[in-house]
Parts: structure tokens; sequence; C-alpha cells
């Protein structure tokens, strides 16, 4: 709601969208130049009694014969808030705020969506073009404050085909110094207002080079400096209450103690050792002779299992000594004076020659009977008692390097 200042009222007769040349006043009222130096900024409302016209805008009073008001900006107004077309009949303007609140009032634009202060390239100012983070649309306001060439800074309106146009209210030729212009959005310039500082006589949009700032206060006192942090220290031995400051850590390496000062002592807080690992033995597997060995780990830590794979050995060298002595596939055997064993197969013994079968015995085993298998994948170690018979011993699995006497 506008309010009147002063009682400023005159009359007007003025028709169309021009300049309104004001009439004066009745006695009781006061004039605009009563109250109003020339070339202020004034904020006014027009009314048309009967005729349902009335409009709030912003306007410059001129001295002369007669005095007239200029309209600048609509604030509101009975054509959708756009401005007037004043038709015929006598008029009402009411001046409707102090002359230094209307240029306060004039000078604060309306807020642009983004700023920039580097060269934007006018005609790449389009629809989802992005300026300081923000995607662009059509009919967003941008002030360009850093331009190459400095005459082109000002407010822009983003437009839905084509170059941006300067904004209504900083067109080319508006006197535009001291205005201020808030930024609405943008990664740099959210929140910032910019202010032309311009001088009267070189602020003329699109012909002057206009410059704009962003004013900030004083830099404020240096505030107080910090406390020092904790300090992480380490070393192999329990730490002395004489090391470091409280709130200091300690680390001792030998047991990955973590310690922690307080009131001049040391204490642990948390030991950072992981599970111990455990590697138990799985399968262990005979290969060719000859072959790679192999290791394989399976599990995860911290229980594993460890398999292996291991080559068959060469046969063992060196003399044997012994009755009958043969080596049959590499295998020495002690036989009687019938013939001599073969491995994995069966042999014949009789006690009137021989009386015992020794298999790398080391645990003999002694049987008597008249006949025994020797399952050497079970055992190793055989001593087999004949006795006073006859009668047959069957080997089985027999593997090189693997011996039997006789």
């Amino acid at each position: 709601m506008a309010v009147q200042g002063w009682r400023v009222i005159e009359k007007t007769v003025t028709v169309g969208t021009g300049a309104l040349s004001l009439l004066g006043c009745d006695v009781s009222f006061q004039r605009f130049r009563d109250r109003v130096a020339d070339g202020s900024i004034v904020s006014v409302v027009v009314v048309n009694p009967g005729k349902n016209e009335s409009e709030e805008f912003l306007a410059t009073l001129a001295y002369g014969t007669p005095d007239t008001i200029t309209r600048i900006q609509t604030i509101s107004s009975t054509n959708a808030n756009a401005a007037v077309s004043w038709s015929g009949g006598s008029k009402l303007v009411m001046l409707t705020l102090p002359s230094y609140a209307c240029q306060a009032m004039a000078l604060m634009k309306p807020a642009v969506l983004v700023a920039s202060k580097t060269n934007q390239t006018l005609a790449s100012i389009v629809p989802g073009y992005a300026i300081d983070g923000v995607t662009l649309a059509a009919g967003n306001r941008v002030g360009l404050y850093g331009q190459t060439t400095a005459s082109q800074n000002g407010i822009y309106v983003v437009q839905s085909a084509g170059s941006p146009t300067r904004a209504a209210d900083f067109s080319a030729g508006d006197t535009v110094g001291g205005s201020s212009i808030p930024t609405l959005l943008g990664t740099t310039f959210t929140g910032q207002v910019f202010v032309c500082t311009n001088a009267p006589g070189t602020d003329v949009a699109g012909t002057n080079s206009l410059t704009f700032v962003s004013p900030q206060g004083p830099t404020g006192a240096t505030g107080a400096a910090g406390s020092n942090g904790s300090v992480w220290r380490n070393g192999s031995g329990v730490p002395s209450g004489g090391l470091g400051a409280d709130g200091d850590y300690y680390l001792r390496t030998t047991t990955n103690d973590v310690y922690v000062r307080a009131s001049g002592a040391y204490s642990i807080v948390v030991n950072i050792s992981g599970a111990a690992n455990s590697l138990a033995i799985g399968t262990v597997s005979t290969l060719t002779a000859g072959s790679a060995a192999t290791a394989t780990i399976t599990g995860s830590a911290p229980s594993q299992t460890l398999n292996l794979g291991i080559p068959a050995g060469p046969s063992g060298g060196g003399t044997v000594i012994g009755p009958g002595v043969t080596t049959v596939d590499s295998v020495v055997v002690w036989s009687d004076t019938a013939g001599y064993h073969v491995r994995n197969s069966t042999v014949g013994f009789d006690h009137s020659n021989y009386d015992k079968f020794l298999v790398n015995a080391t645990a003999p085993k002694f049987v008597a009977a008249s006949s025994y298998v020797c399952d050497m994948d079970q055992a190793d170690n055989f001593l087999i008692d004949v006795g006073a018979t006859s009668g047959n011993v069957t080997f089985t699995n027999w593997s090189v390097g693997q011996l039997c006497e006789s």
C-alpha cells in the first residue's frame, strides 16, 4: 500500500503513456516542487476517478512550464501491472514517498538470478547455458559485470532464442550510477549485492564503461589462536609420563598397544593387532617324479589350510649286502634259491632257507602264518616271521625305494 507523503497532490489531464504535465493543486495541498528537488526520483500514484484507471510507479520530476513527471518503472496498476495509457479527464497525481526514499527505491534494482565477473559472449547466453553453476532459462535476469567491453556491463534478460536483451530497468541510455543489484543464486556470488560505482555523467548504460563492485565490510580482528591438537608418538617400550602432553597418543611398536596420556600418565586404550592366523596342513599328495612341487593355501585368515604336492624322489644309492641280493624296478630284494621277489605280486617262502622277510623294518611286526599281505601304502616297515611253515607273502602298492628282506 502506497503512503501519501506530505499532502502532495496535483492534477493532470495528460492522456496516453507519456510524461504527465502537473497543473497545480488545491489550496489545502502542496505541489511536487514544494517538497521535491528538480530531477529527483519520486514514487507516485495516479488515479483517474470514474474510469477505473490507477497506477503506482517510480518517476522523475522535472521543473518546467509546466512541471512534469516521467515514468521510470511501474510498480502496480489496473493494466495487469503494466503502464496505463491514460484516457481523458482530470486525474490526481499523489506523492507516496519522500524523494530520498524514492531515490533509494530506484537504485535498488530487482534481483538477478546469477552474476558474472568474467567476460561472457552475449550470443552464448541462451536457454541451457550455465553461469556460475546455474543453468539459464528464458526470462532469467543475468548480471554481467566483467565484460571486456565494459559498456556492455549491466542487467540482461535471457530470450527464448538469440542473444539476451538489456532489462527494462537497465536499458541503454539509463543513468545507473549507485544502482544496487542483489544476486539470488550461484556457486560464487549467491547472496551478494553488486553496486555500480560510476559517478553522475559517466554512468549511462550502453554508453559508458560501467564498474560494479560487491561491497565488503572491514576486515575483522584476528581471533585467538586455537589450542594445539594431539600428537602421535611411537616407540618400542612403555611410554613414560614425562613424554608429551595430556591428550597425546603413543604406539608401542613391539606390542601394537595404543596409549593415551591423561593427568600426566599414559594408559592403554586399544590394541591394534589383528587376529593371529592359523595355518593347518591339509592334503599331501605324491606327484610324478621330476614334476614341480605345489603348495596352495585355502580358506581366509585367520583360519587357513596348506595343501602340498610333493614329487616322488629318485631311487636311493649305495651298496646293499645280503643273501641273494637282487634289484627289481629299483627295489632291493633278498630272495631264496627259488627266485626273487617282484613288487606288487606274491612271493613264496620256505622256512628251510629263510625264516623272515624284512621290509624297511624299524618297528618290526612278527607274523606266523602260511600267507600274509603287506600293503605298502599303509606302512613302510614289516618284519614277517615265517616260522616253521611254507607259504606266500603278497606285497601291494610298493613304491620305488622301499626295501624287502627275506
